[in-house]
């Protein structure tokens, strides 16, 4: 968001002196043209490109796990996981977090990590989030109304 403003700003100052050096404006009316464009405009532009980066990142890093079915089960001592290459289990004390939003669940881990369950997946919600808050300890955060911005 600082960039937003800053280039703006350098457009606005090489504006003026280029009214007070060159004199023509004509240049100064096309530089505070470009300078007002990029203050639109550039957070549309920035969005785009760091949801085009990130989307490719994901597509060249986690290609194979991707929309790949998982097999989460949650006991009284963790969450056990297994997938079409990995078992593991979630000891209860390494849950930090359970964050509700609309469509997902995140359940985040002391390591900072999470998994996101999707709400379809689940069958039981209420029981699940009980489970998780009150025999795991974690923190609940109410997020439904969360959207991206």
């Amino acid at each position: 968001m600082i960039s937003r403003y800053a280039i703006t700003l350098v457009y606005i100052v090489f504006a003026l002196f280029s009214m007070m050096h060159y004199q023509k404006p004509v240049l100064v009316i096309a530089i505070v043209i470009v300078a007002f464009i990029w203050f639109l405009f550039y957070p549309t532009y920035s969005r785009y490109q760091y949801k085009n980066h990130f989307q490719k990142h994901i597509e060249a890093h986690f290609q194979k796990r991707i929309n790949q079915d998982v097999e989460i089960q949650v006991n009284e001592e963790g969450i056990y996981t297994k997938d079409y290459s990995f078992e593991g289990k979630i000891n209860k004390r390494q849950i930090k977090e359970l964050i509700e939003t609309k469509d997902h669940f995140f359940v985040r881990l002391t390591t900072e990590l999470s998994l996101i369950i999707p709400k379809r997946a689940v069958e039981n919600k209420r029981e699940f989030a009980d489970t998780i808050v009150n025999e795991f300890h974690a923190i609940y955060t109410n997020a439904i109304n969360w959207k991206w911005s």
